[in-house]
């Protein structure tokens, strides 16, 4: 979340659009969720969600959004820098898309969750399919030293909402049930029928 903002503040109109939320996650997870959500509901078909709700495929939609932030008094501008927070998340949808346009026997999917718990094993399954596009794997020591977390530290930290695990848990519940569920049960339910994993974690019995 910080390494995001802290990246995202340099670019233009990236500071007038938190700052209409006061910098807070908290309430941009909540006006967001419920007009990304509303997006998505309109298309049946799955491959058209990703470019037509998505912050970088269709930015009128999102540019030309305002509504007023209840909490701050003030109105949404340059939603867009918002809305992409939330939409690069919605891998079954982004998935669903790119299929469309390759072959899925052209992927190699790694789960970063994998490889923070069990680097070696995550790595070794994927050697195989690298193999397959005349890839070697080279894995040294250093490279299987990931973070469990983002720890990257920024210079508007302070302007930032600190949230504990308490304050956290409903806004992680209401993404879940409003964006990720479905489109993380599409994208085990894609990479399932065309056996390119067995298995994956199921990120939504966390909310249960």
């Amino acid at each position: 979340y910080r390494h995001c903002h802290a990246v995202r503040l340099k670019y233009p109109n990236y500071e007038d659009a938190f700052r209409s939320f006061d910098y807070k996650f908290s309430l941009m997870a909540k006006y967001a969720s419920e007009f990304i959500q509303n997006c998505v509901q309109m298309y049946s078909e799955p491959e058209l969600v990703f470019p037509n709700c998505a912050h970088r495929t269709l930015h009128f939609l999102y540019e030309n959004y305002s509504a007023p932030v209840e909490e701050t008094g003030m109105n949404t501008t340059s939603f867009h820098v918002i809305g992409m927070i939330f939409t690069e998340g919605l891998y079954g949808y982004i998935m669903s898309l790119w299929f469309e346009y390759f072959e899925p026997n052209q992927f190699c999917v790694l789960v970063y969750d994998n490889i923070v718990e069990n680097s070696s094993a995550e790595l070794a399954r994927i050697r195989p399919c690298l193999k397959f596009f005349g890839r070697e794997l080279i894995i040294s020591d250093d490279d299987l030293r990931l973070p469990k977390k983002n720890v990257k530290t920024c210079e508007n930290c302070p302007l930032y909402e600190e949230l504990d695990e308490d304050a956290i848990i409903p806004i992680r519940t209401n993404l879940n049930e409003r964006l990720y569920a479905k489109s993380n049960e599409l994208l085990r339910s894609l990479l399932k029928e065309h056996n390119l994993r067995s298995s994956m974690i199921e990120w939504e019995k966390n909310y249960d």
